[in-house]
């Protein structure tokens, strides 16, 4: 394999030290046709990869080499750094191209370096009882000595602060986005873009961008807080979509990794010497892949968490108290834009903990509108119910909790604390006293509408009208023999069920005498109207007990008898004029 020996490490060193430098010399190619006839038969680089294999592995000269490698190495670094000049006063994008550049050539040189010599840091840069870095990581820490000797590194981080700014306030365009992602890469290299528990000093890209990021976010979301047109629902829409498109730039503003291409860096298997027997030619030395965003993606989580705190969280609750209102009002069913908007900002109220903002704004408006409703005194039944519809469907949907994950399905709801909780509810609104908003519950969005119904229809105001407008509505549908579940909801809300019983005994009372008195009705006829009478008799029961429906029952009762009676006296006049004739 080798045809020469090696006698002295100077001597060899001088020979590598001359390799390294035409590989760091933008002028030179480091690989002419001419170089080394000696052996012709022999690639360069593969010479080169002996010849380090030997110094390592065969003369022990390891400590040697990786000293006087780290020595040029610092000096190139050095060296290119310089050709940086004085960045201070230049535009964003000159400043941005030239370190891109610059470091691309450098990156790739010693991406190089790094693969010629994979034996040293094989045998002694990865040694954990050596005090020695690996040599890509001494290479770039040359570099960054080099610009902060300069006062480089200071240019470079202002100027992709203030690409994150343009990036945040959309006045990026693709040339500069593709520069930054190399500054980016640039400073991940070097310990440059986020603090460390190194000694390496700032200034930090990530921190920076982070601090601009909240300050930005916190200004929006006040002025999204303080501005108020006539049409709160648009202020609402437009707060919704300001935050998610916030959150998305934020969730992409570091893209995934880009898979390594195999042609930009070089392969160490094609300039190794296959040998079975040789464990340490087995390690290959994996240089750093940088993101393929604008920001690593490890800062996307951080900058998501920002615009949830800053600009979310602060404010989501004055919106939704304002603008969840206008939003139901628009919403016709569980579907449409007005729908998805007020759901959207029902997840970021949940996002920044102003869930109890928005059952207070939806029981509000509930109760408001529930009082129009009533006031108007044109079929109000009708009109609740078909509100109510409306409005519980839009709710239970629009305010449903997020998916449950695999960990919720571990853990099964106790039937009796659910039941507990339930009838401490009930109690304490009985009671008057408050119920705590804070639970955020499944269903909640259907239940405040039903609670706030319930509070309309009690109002002292109403509540005795409203039980009259029920009993007639019962009346009504009794006599065309409609259903009643729709009826059956509002009977469960009302409390003044005293004024409810008078009105609904009154109109049951004319309807028992009608059917008695009607011309040409049938047994039959009667006894189906006396089943209808006691099925709704049932459910009031099933809600208030018997003696709510004791006087009820009677009268049914009282008009089967009257009945049966009267078909007994038709059939005995009917047999005494068949005999009489």
């Amino acid at each position: 394999m080798m045809r020469w020996k090696l006698e002295e490490f100077d001597e060899t060193w001088l020979w590598l030290r001359e390799v390294v430098r035409r590989i760091f010399d933008p002028a030179t190619d480091p690989w002419p046709d001419d170089l080394y006839k000696t052996h012709p038969d022999l690639p360069v680089k593969q010479e080169v990869y002996e010849v380090v294999k030997e110094c390592v592995f065969v003369e022990q000269w390891e400590e040697k080499l990786y000293n006087a490698l780290a020595v040029e190495l610092r000096a190139q670094a050095d060296a290119h750094a310089a050709r940086l000049g004085d960045l201070a006063g230049h535009r964003r994008d000159d400043i941005l191209k030239a370190t891109a550049d610059v470091w691309r050539f450098f990156g790739d040189a010693l991406r190089w370096t790094v693969g010629l010599f994979q034996y040293l840091d094989a045998a002694y840069c990865r040694n954990p009882e050596k005090d020695a870095k690996q040599i890509w990581f001494v290479g770039a820490e040359g570099f960054r000595k080099g610009m902060e000797a300069r006062g480089l590194g200071e240019a470079l981080v202002e100027a992709l602060r203030l690409e994150a700014a343009a990036v945040r306030g959309g006045d990026a365009d693709a040339m500069a986005m593709s520069l930054a992602r190399e500054g980016v890469e640039f400073l991940k290299a070097l310990n440059w873009y986020e603090a460390t528990d190194d000694e390496t000093s700032g200034p930090y890209l990530e921190e920076l961008v982070l601090r601009d990021a909240r300050d930005d976010y916190a200004a929006r979301g006040a002025r999204l807080a303080r501005r108020t047109t006539e049409d709160a629902g648009a202020d609402a829409r437009d707060y919704v979509k300001h935050v998610f498109r916030a959150l998305k730039d934020a969730e992409f503003a570091g893209s995934p990794p880009k898979e390594e291409d195999d042609d930009d860096l070089p392969r160490l298997e094609d300039l190794a010497v296959e040998s079975d027997d040789d464990e340490d030619a087995k390690i290959v030395f994996e240089p750093v892949v940088m993101g393929e965003g604008f920001l690593d993606p490890s800062t996307a989580p951080k900058l998501v968490r920002l615009v949830e705190e800053s600009l979310n969280a602060p404010n989501v609750g004055k919106i939704a108290e304002r603008g969840i209102g206008p939003l139901l009002d628009a919403c016709a069913a569980p579907e449409g834009e007005a729908f998805y908007a007020l759901k959207d900002l029902y997840d970021l109220a949940r996002r920044g903990d102003a869930v109890a903002a928005c059952k207070r704004a939806t029981r509000l408006h509930v109760a408001a509108r529930a009082a129009t409703i009533l006031k108007s005194g044109t079929d109000v039944a009708a009109s609740l119910l078909a509100f109510e519809d409306r409005l519980g469907a839009v709710a239970e949907s629009a305010f449903a909790p997020p998916p449950p994950t695999s960990n919720d399905d571990d853990d099964e709801p106790d039937v009796w604390d659910i039941l507990e909780k339930e009838v401490d509810e009930l109690v304490a609104r009985r009671e008057g006293r408050e119920v705590d908003e804070k639970k955020d519950d499944a269903d909640w969005g259907l239940k405040t509408v039903q609670r706030a119904l319930e509070d309309a229809v009690n109002d002292e105001a109403v509540a005795s009208s409203f039980a009259e407008a029920l009993a007639s509505a019962f009346d009504v549908a009794l006599r065309t023999s409609e259903k009643i579940d729709g009826l059956l909801r509002l009977f469960r809300l009302t409390r003044s069920k005293d004024v409810f019983e008078a009105n609904y005994r009154a109109d049951l009372g004319l309807r028992l005498l009608e059917r008695l008195s009607r011309e040409g009705a049938s047994p039959s006829d009667l006894e189906d109207a006396v089943s209808a009478e006691r099925a709704a008799l049932t459910a009031f029961e099933a809600e208030c007990g018997a003696s709510f429906v004791g006087k009820l029952e009677g009268m049914c009762k009282d008009a089967a008898h009257a009945g049966a009676a009267a078909a007994e006296y038709a059939a005995a006049e009917r047999e005494t004029l068949a005999l009489a004739s």
